[in-house]
């Protein structure tokens, strides 16, 4: 996950801060390597990813204005996903009520 700010981090969770690279584009990179980093993992209860593995883990990191751009348009298209996503719920939800209206379940 991103997050700007004061949290609190879970047992077998770790987080990358301080570093030279915008960390949004560092975010959007890592969840296109999601599958990647999933075979990875280590199976013993949870799957887990440690610090060893993450430590010896390389990206393509190009210059911080391109790092800017990319996340910053990745960051846009989240908006109108989510915001397609509100009114798409929306529209589910008035289809629901207009079927609803025209097929009651009152029957007896």
């Amino acid at each position: 996950k991103y997050y700007c700010g004061k949290f609190d981090l879970h047992q077998r969770a770790y987080a990358l801060s301080d570093f030279r690279e915008v960390g949004k584009f560092i975010y959007y990179q890592l969840g296109a390597l999601k599958g990647v980093l999933a075979s990875k993992a280590v199976m013993s209860t949870v799957l887990s990813l440690r610090m060893p593995i993450l430590e010896t883990f390389k990206l393509v990191i190009p210059s911080s204005g391109e790092q800017q751009k990319i996340a910053h348009c990745l960051s846009s298209l989240d908006e109108v996903i989510g915001l397609e996503s509100h009114k798409l719920d929306a529209l589910k939800n008035l289809k629901k009520g207009l079927m609803q209206q025209l097929f009651p379940q009152d029957v007896p």
